[in-house]
Formats: C-alpha cells, sequence, structure tokens
C-alpha cells in the first residue's frame, strides 16, 4: 500500500466513524466502522498471503469498504480463502465486541456486536457472485464444472435485481448498480481466465475445507449474534430511534 492509499484510508476512517456515529452515536459508530475495517482486512491479509501484491483497501461511507486487488486470483481456491477470511476476521471482532459489551454491561456495544454479526452474514449468505459467501460457492461450483458457475452468475443478477425491487430506495439502487458493475467485470475476467486456460480448480481437500469453514464461520456469526441478547426488532428500534 502506497503513502496515498494510506492516508485516504485514514480519511476515509474518520469520514466513516464520523457518519455512522453522527446516525448511530459514537460507540456504535466507532465499533461498527472500526469492525467493518477488519473484516475487509481480512481479505486485504489473506491476499498477501496468497501471494497478492498490488493491492490496497479503503472506507465507502456510507456503503461499508472493500479491499481491492489488481491481480487476477492466482485459483479458484486462493479466491474462496480470501472471501472466507473477511467474514472470518468480522467473526473475530464480533467476538471481541461481544466480551467488551459483557464486561461493561453496555447495551450500545451489544447493538454494535449484532450489526457487525448480521452485515456479515447477510454479506455471506446473499447469493451474489461477488459478494463473499457469493465467491466462495462461486468457487466451488466453477471447480466442478464451468457451466455452473457461469449459471451462478445469471441467478446472481437475478438475486440483485429481487433484492433491490424488494428493499427499494436510493441506497439500495445505488448499492445494487455498483454490485451490478462488479459483477459484470468479473464475470468477464472469469471467461478471460477460462478462454485462456489459465483456471486452477479447486482439489477435493480444498472443496472439503471450504465448505467446513463456510460453515464454521456462518454458524460462529449467528451464535455471537444469539449470545448478544439483542433481538432484531430491539435492533430495528434502536435504528429508528437515533
Amino acid at each position: 500500500m502506497t503513502n496515498k492509499q494510506r492516508i485516504l484510508l485514514i480519511l476515509s476512517v474518520a469520514l466513516s466513524i464520523a457518519i455512522w456515529g453522527f446516525l448511530y452515536g459514537p460507540v456504535v459508530g466507532t465499533a461498527f466502522t472500526l469492525s467493518l475495517l477488519f473484516h475487509e482486512y481480512g481479505h486485504y491479509y489473506w491476499m498477501g498471503r496468497e501471494g497478492i501484491r498490488d493491492k490496497t483497501m479503503i472506507m465507502m461511507p456510507p456503503f461499508g469498504a472493500v479491499a481491492m486487488s489488481k491481480e487476477s486470483w492466482p485459483s479458484l481456491g486462493a479466491e474462496a480463502r480470501i472471501a472466507l477470511a473477511g467474514p472470518g476476521f468480522g467473526l473475530v471482532s464480533a467476538v471481541v465486541l461481544l466480551l467488551a459489551g459483557m464486561a461493561s454491561g453496555s447495551y450500545e456495544i451489544m447493538i454494535a456486536a449484532f450489526a457487525v454479526c448480521l452485515v456479515n452474514l447477510l454479506n455471506f449468505w446473499t447469493p451474489v457472485a461477488v459478494l463473499d459467501g457469493g465467491r466462495v460457492v462461486k468457487s466451488l461450483l466453477f471447480s466442478f464444472n464451468a457451466n455452473l458457475g457461469f449459471g451462478f452468475y445469471t441467478f446472481s443478477l437475478i438475486a440483485l435485481i429481487f433484492l433491490v425491487g424488494y428493499f427499494f430506495s436510493i441506497f439500495t439502487l445505488v448499492l445494487g448498480f455498483l454490485i451490478y458493475r462488479i459483477l459484470e467485470s468479473d464475470r468477464f475476467a472469469m471467461w478471460n481466465t477460462i478462454s485462456s486456460g489459465k483456471l486452477i480448480r479447486m482439489s477435493r481437500q480444498e472443496l472439503v475445507s471450504t465448505a467446513l469453514w463456510f460453515l464454521v464461520v456462518s454458524v460462529g456469526l449467528y451464535t455471537v449474534m444469539t449470545a448478544s441478547g439483542v433481538k432484531y426488532a430491539d435492533f430495528i428500534s434502536y435504528i429508528i430511534s437515533k
């Protein structure tokens, strides 16, 4: 990461804390921002583990954060592990918030822990090929058959249109458009990778370990969300009250 990229990251983190803090209070805003940052750092860190050097990360308030690579994924297994790393690190931050909330008795920290788990689970279980869980599923499908993988891109587009329509607002419309652009770019990159014969599929061991880690992280996030003692209705009430 260059000095310019570091400065932009710091400024984007400060802006995110300011925006989320203004909307939902300084405790929730700060905890939520730092947890999102740690989630993206998981992707950023694991990119390095997979040999990717040209990478950066930045907050994108109010849409969250993103870790980016200008290099192609070394293999389908690498893409799946990089995708898993974000929610994995997100789980760690959620556990830290849960323990901090228990120790301090702070309801706001518990709200933050619930929010972190909810966002990570939505990212993990929304069936769109460029979100974290979608990248894992896409990598698994392409490892079996290219037609299954490209079929998932089509399914992702349909799911994206449905979700934007169902939760329609200016926010979801803009977010949906951004995801659509990334989805099309990713599909084109995958087509080029396959056409050039550079696609490296996952081994049987990678397939099994990836599926297991997907389940472990999902169960972990759901467990922390439940242990926070915050109900979804309580969370919505807190958001509306601010």
